[in-house]
């Protein structure tokens, strides 16, 4: 697991900047509900970061700098897109980074880090009616 000291000490300002420009420009920040196990009534909900392009050097510069997942998506008579994806805490924690260079999504930021934060007060617990909500 990463931790965020770790990763400041390593990017450089210029490249947070640059960052954050790809996520305010092709990126995307939701939260994620789905059905449980095997379909159970009870729903999981994930914080997602993603980019999608068509240029592929974007998506391994983001990949080679933060992990997570890459995707491919090749629909007929349509430009080949690539798609880079990370989740949960990796997904916060990336955000907490990139943070003071956004200028278009720092209201999703903030109701991303609000919606974490029912995870980690919550965790391995039973989840309040109040705070499922909220979600």
């Amino acid at each position: 697991m990463w931790e965020l000291g770790s990763f400041l000490k390593m990017l450089k300002e210029k490249e947070l900047g640059y960052i954050a420009g790809i996520i305010d420009g092709e990126g995307t920040i939701h939260i994620n509900r789905s059905k449980g196990r095997n379909g159970e009534v009870n729903y999981l909900y994930d914080l997602i970061v993603a980019v999608s392009n068509c240029d592929k050097r974007m998506i391994d510069y983001l990949f080679y700098k933060f992990k997570g997942s890459v995707s491919k998506d090749k629909r007929p008579f349509r430009r080949t897109c690539f798609r880079w994806l990370i989740c949960s805490k990796q997904a916060e924690i990336f955000l907490a980074i990139i943070y003071p260079y956004l200028i278009c999504k720092k209201e999703e930021v903030d109701i991303a880090m609000e919606f974490r934060d029912t995870y980690t007060k919550y965790h391995k617990k039973q989840t309040p009616k109040k705070i499922i909500k909220i979600r």
